[in-house]
């Protein structure tokens, strides 16, 4: 077993508090590959999922496209980082499209021997259910604080600078006690 796929699944927020024959069954589940640079992982839309990934290796662009059907870059990914966990849980098209920034090696997680340990009961499944779960409600937590950062109105002191009559200060604070 490759020590350092070994130690990545370990210190993965995914993985966290599965026992060392937990992390092994995991292990041997999981099937390794490698992307070219400007390779597709997946693209937005794509249906059905086929599993989830573990970067080891490179550097993913995520991509969504605008309202205009232009490709727009959202993040990028590193080794250690996961993707595609989302379709695992609510079965929909691909969110996003993740392509290969520089080359990289991965390991996927198949959907079909992921869902057979849920089916199962089998406790690693309920355990990466279970920290999907702590993920995902970071990120959106994550998205709400960037929400309302952009939402915050000016400082007075700014307002007034650029506008000293303080007209921009009414607009954001009319309504507001």
């Amino acid at each position: 077993m490759d020590p350092e796929l070994k130690a990545m699944i370990r210190d993965t927020p995914l993985f966290a508090g599965l026992s060392s024959r937990e992390q092994g069954e995991i292990l041997s589940a999981m099937m390794p590959f490698s992307l070219l640079r400007g390779e597709a992982l997946f693209n937005e839309g794509d249906r059905p999922v086929d599993g989830f990934y573990l970067l080891r290796k490179g550097l993913l662009g995520v991509w969504v496209r605008s309202p205009d059907g232009d490709p727009v870059r959202i993040t990028e990914l590193g080794p250690g980082e996961l993707v595609g966990e989302m379709g695992l849980i609510d079965d929909a098209a691909r969110s996003a499209s993740v392509r290969a920034v520089e080359a990289c090696k991965l390991v996927r997680m198949p959907r079909d021997k992921f869902s057979q340990m849920r089916r199962s009961g089998n406790p690693i499944a309920r355990k990466i259910m279970r920290n999907m779960c702590r993920i995902m409600s970071a990120r959106v937590r994550d998205r709400y604080q960037d929400i309302s950062d952009l939402l915050e109105p000016p400082s007075s002191s700014a307002m007034d600078s650029v506008f000293g009559n303080g007209l921009l200060r009414r607009l954001f604070t009319r309504g507001k006690k």
